[in-house]
This record gives structure tokens, C-alpha cells and sequence, in this order.
């Protein structure tokens, strides 16, 4: 990558990840863990284009990263469970409401909003990664002489 793509990365990083955390710290509206997951990624496959894998390796490794998904996962039922004994109904809100734009003001959906996006982030760098160091061929190799454009091989 050229001095100028890199520089371009150095500057929309920063602004990236605030945006990502807009979303998740405001997560009951307009977005969530979701959106702020996806942003993550974004961030990652930045800095993946423009520095190369060397400088995401840490961040990309399989083992932790199933497993931080995991926990997240862990997390968002845990956070939904906890509704049923405290409030008496699954997914009940079970976190005091603060004053309105606040961030505690979404209650349980802010914890919900953390949680998942510590799962959708992991689990779509998980995907994407993956996908990234795949090297096979899908489309099957044509030995025989059938489907050639040629019309030869027609019956």
C-alpha cells in the first residue's frame, strides 16, 4: 500500500472505532451491538488491506477468538436469563432505568448491546478471516469436454 492509503487508515481508524462505540454505547437506538460488531470489523480488515496480516495477527487468531465469541454469546443468554428470577419473565429489564439521554437510560439493552457485540464482532472476524484464508477452487475443473462452449460435446 502506498504512504498516502496508510496515512488515509492512520486517520479513519480512530474515527471508526468512536463510531463503533457510538453505536454500542447508545444501543437501544439508532443501533446496537450489531452495527458497532460490524464496525469492528471493518476496523480490522482497515488496517488488514493497508498494513498487511502481520499487523492484525494478534487480533485474528482463531482459538481466542471462538472462544471471546463464546463468551459473548455466554453473555447476551446471561444477560437475558436474568430477567426470569429478578423480574419474573425472560428478557425483562432487571437494570434500573436512568434520566433519558444518559447511557444507562436503554437499562438492560445496554448490557445486552456490549455482549453482543463482543459476539457478532468476534464472529464475523471469525467468518471473514476465514473466508480470506481459504485457497480452493469451488467450481469443478471441466476434464471431460462436457459444457464446453464450443457445442461439440452436445449429444
Amino acid at each position: 500500500m502506498s504512504v498516502v492509503a496508510r496515512t488515509a487508515v492512520r486517520v479513519a481508524l480512530p474515527l471508526l472505532l468512536v463510531g463503533g462505540l457510538y453505536l454500542v454505547s447508545q444501543g437501544y437506538s439508532p443501533g446496537g451491538g450489531f452495527p458497532a460488531g460490524a464496525v469492528l470489523l471493518g476496523a480490522v480488515l482497515l488496517v488488514h488491506t493497508a498494513f498487511g496480516y502481520d499487523r492484525v495477527r494478534a487480533v485474528v487468531r482463531p482459538r481466542v477468538l471462538e472462544v471471546v465469541e463464546m463468551l459473548g454469546a455466554a453473555a447476551i443468554v446471561g444477560v437475558l436469563a436474568a430477567g426470569l428470577p429478578l423480574e419474573g419473565s425472560f428478557a425483562a429489564n432487571w437494570i434500573p432505568l436512568a434520566p433519558e439521554q444518559t447511557l444507562r437510560s436503554g437499562g438492560m439493552l445496554q448490557a445486552f448491546s456490549v455482549s453482543e457485540l463482543v459476539e457478532v464482532g468476534a464472529g464475523l472476524t471469525i467468518v471473514v478471516f476465514s473466508l480470506l484464508g481459504m485457497r480452493h477452487d469451488w467450481a469443478e475443473d471441466d476434464e471431460d469436454g462436457e459444457g464446453d462452449e464450443s457445442g461439440e460435446g452436445d449429444a
